[in-house]
C-alpha cells in the first residue's frame, strides 16, 4: 500500500509520438545517458526491419474493426464511410468464423477483398461449422457469451447470403459482392497496404509488443517514430488511437504514464477529447505539441480547441501566437496566470501557484531535454 502512494507520485514511463527520426534518437539517447538499460526502452521505427510494432489483427472482431477506423474514415462521405464499416466487419467476422480459433493477417483480408470466390468459399464452411457445431434447442443450456457468440455467427451467414451472389443463375457461376461499387476504394487502399513494408512493419507485422502491456509496466520508454514521410495520416493516427484504446483499459493504476504526442495538430481526431477529459482519471499525463490552435479550430470547431486548452495543465509556445490562437489563449485562461517569456518560449500556466511549481527553462535547442528532465524531478 505504501509502495503505491510513493509510486503514485511520479510519472515512471513515458510514450513518446515523434514526427521525426531526429527526435526519437534524441530523446533515446538521453534515456540511455541517464542509465536505462535497452530491455527498459521500445523503439518503434518504420525505418528499421527489425522494428516491433503493433499488430492491429489481434484482438476481436471489434477490435480490429476499431484499429480500421482511421483508414475508413479517409473516405469523406458519411455514407461511403458508414457502408465500409459494416462490409468491414462482416468480412472481419467471415475471416474469423468460418474455422474455429481462426488467426488472420492482413494479407487474408485482403485476398478477400480481391476474391468473391473466395468469399464464397469460405462462407461454405461457415454454414458447415453452424450445422456442425450449433447446439440444438434440446442440447445442454450453454452460457448467454456462447449464446450471442453463436448468434452472431448466424447473423453473419445471413448477411452473406445476400451480399455474395452469383453472376449466373447455375452451379458454376462465378460470384459477385453486391456492394462491389462502394468498396473499390477500400480494395485500393488495402492493396497499398501489403505493398507497403513501413506500414506493414508499424501495424501488421507479428509483434510481441502492444500499449496494453507497456500502460501497466513501470519504468519503461516507448519511442514511435510516425515517419511523415513513410506513414500516411490514417496510420500516424492510428497509433493515437491504439494509445488511447490502451489508456482506458488501465484497471488499476497506481503510477502515472506520460503521453507526449508531436505535432499533434495533424493527428488530432474527434474522440481524442475523451481521452484528455479523462486522463486524469487513469494517471496519464499528455503534452502535445501543436503549431496553431487555428488550423485544430477550421477542423473540429471553436468548443473542440476550448476543450483541448482547458485541460492541459501546462502549455508551452514556441515562436508567436495568431490573433485568433491569442483570444483563443486568453479566454480559456480566466483564471489568474503566470506567464513567462525565455527566448522563443512562453510558458502558461493558471496551476503554476497552487502546485508551487517552478518550472525550468533552456535554449530551445535543448527543449526536448527540459522536457524530459523536469518529468524525471
Amino acid at each position: 500500500k505504501d509502495d503505491e502512494v510513493i509510486q503514485g507520485r511520479f510519472i515512471s514511463s513515458i510514450t513518446l509520438l515523434g514526427t521525426s527520426k531526429q527526435l526519437c534518437e534524441k530523446v533515446f539517447q538521453l534515456a540511455k545517458a541517464n542509465g536505462l538499460k535497452d530491455e527498459s526502452i521500445t523503439y518503434i521505427d518504420p525505418n528499421n526491419p527489425n522494428s516491433p510494432g503493433i499488430n492491429i489483427m489481434n484482438g476481436t472482431t471489434d477490435e480490429v474493426l476499431q484499429a480500421f477506423q482511421m483508414l475508413i474514415n479517409t473516405f469523406e462521405s458519411p455514407f461511403i464511410r458508414a457502408s465500409l464499416h459494416e462490409h468491414l466487419f462482416y468480412y472481419l467476422s467471415l475471416l474469423k468464423e468460418h474455422k474455429a480459433n481462426q488467426s488472420i493477417t492482413i494479407d487474408m483480408l485482403v485476398n478477400m477483398y480481391n476474391d468473391t470466390q473466395l468469399v464464397h468459399i469460405m462462407h461454405k464452411k461457415l454454414k458447415k461449422r453452424i450445422e456442425l457445431e450449433l447446439p440444438n434447442e434440446h442440447g445442454k443450456v450453454k452460457q448467454h457469451d456462447e449464446n450471442d457468440h453463436w448468434q452472431l455467427i448466424k447473423k453473419v451467414d445471413k448477411w452473406f447470403d445476400d451480399a455474395i451472389v452469383p453472376l449466373k443463375d447455375d452451379e458454376d457461376s462465378r460470384f459477385m459482392d453486391t456492394s462491389e461499387k462502394y468498396i473499390k476504394g477500400l480494395r485500393t487502399l488495402l492493396n497499398d497496404i501489403v505493398q507497403s513494408p513501413f506500414i506493414r512493419r508499424m501495424l501488421f507485422n507479428p509483434s510481441a509488443f502492444n500499449f496494453e502491456k507497456h500502460m501497466e509496466d513501470v519504468g519503461r520508454v516507448v519511442l514511435v517514430n510516425l515517419d511523415k514521410d513513410k506513414l500516411p495520416r490514417w496510420v500516424r493516427k492510428t497509433f493515437l488511437k491504439n494509445i488511447q484504446n490502451a489508456v482506458f483499459l488501465r484497471k488499476h493504476p497506481t503510477t502515472f504514464n506520460h503521453l507526449i504526442v508531436d505535432d499533434a495538430d495533424d493527428l488530432l481526431y474527434q474522440e481524442f477529447l475523451a481521452l484528455i477529459t479523462q486522463s486524469p482519471l487513469f494517471k496519464v499525463n499528455i503534452t502535445l505539441s501543436i503549431s496553431q490552435l487555428k488550423t485544430i479550430e477550421d477542423r473540429f470547431g471553436k468548443d473542440y480547441v476550448d476543450m483541448i486548452l482547458i485541460n492541459m495543465r501546462n502549455r508551452f509556445y514556441t515562436g508567436g501566437l495568431s490573433i485568433q490562437d491569442t483570444k483563443n489563449v486568453e479566454e480559456a485562461y480566466r483564471l489568474p496566470t503566470v506567464t513567462e517569456q525565455i527566448g522563443q518560449f512562453i510558458y502558461i500556466s493558471p496551476q503554476i501557484k497552487a502546485c508551487n511549481v517552478k518550472p525550468n527553462f533552456v535554449k530551445p535547442e535543448d527543449f526536448i531535454e527540459s522536457v524530459v528532465k523536469v518529468l524525471e524531478k
